[in-house]
């Protein structure tokens, strides 16, 4: 009579067994009889995600603009004192902001498992989103730069929100509400780097109009 497990013949058992054959050990017959051997399937690999689904694009599917962080273009000569104060102290803050919320929002769509790295940049672009808030709070934008400000705040507004969904998904194990907070981020990220150009065009078109002088 066979061992093993029931219905362990060969083609059964969802190829979790295979079947051996052994000499009977009983009666005078010559006979085998088979027997289930257990095989070990291959370990799963415990892979984390961000959900069933594909994540979105990078950006929701519009390009981010590669804004690099350091220096931005010195203030042109044109600027009066009150746009050079703004000049000053947003576009350093600006352009780092744009590099973090680029890598972060990469981070996303590779679907990194690193959160200690995903943490620390969230961190470091609520920090910046901060400064750059009071600063406009105590302010205001001067008109030159009214279409900076804009996008600006647009993109930190999705920017925060993205943050906020991506960790209560966290929290929650929730990893569609992680890939739809992904796409969130990488919108804000988006008008960030938008801001970051038209800073720069008002910059040189000042710098122009002052050399033409």
């Amino acid at each position: 009579m066979a061992a093993g497990r029931k219905g362990g013949g060969k083609g059964s058992g969802r190829g979790a067994c295979s079947t051996r054959s052994r000499r009977s050990g009983g009666g005078s017959g010559t006979g085998f009889e088979p027997v289930a051997l257990a095989v070990p399937r291959p370990a799963r690999r415990c892979c984390w995600r961000l959900g069933s689904a594909p994540s979105p694009p990078l950006g929701g599917g519009r390009p981010l603009i590669d804004v690099q962080s350091g220096t931005p273009p010195p203030a042109a000569a044109g600027f009066n004192a009150e746009e050079r104060a703004y000049y000053a102290f947003v576009a350093p803050r600006l352009r780092q902001l744009a590099a973090e919320t680029r890598e972060l929002a990469e981070l996303g769509e590779r679907r990194s498992r690193n959160l200690l790295a995903i943490q620390g940049r969230q961190r470091r672009v609520e920090a910046l989103l901060d400064e750059l808030d009071r600063f406009l709070d105590e302010h205001g934008t001067p008109g030159r730069f009214a279409a900076t400000s804009d996008s600006y705040l647009d993109g930190a507004a999705s920017t925060r929100e993205g943050i906020d969904e991506a960790r209560e998904g966290f929290r929650r194990f929730d990893w569609d509400r992680v890939a739809r907070a992904t796409g969130v981020f990488t919108d804000g990220a988006a008008e960030i780097a938008r801001a970051v150009s038209e800073l720069d065009r008002v910059a040189g078109e000042a710098a122009q109009g002052a050399a033409g002088r």
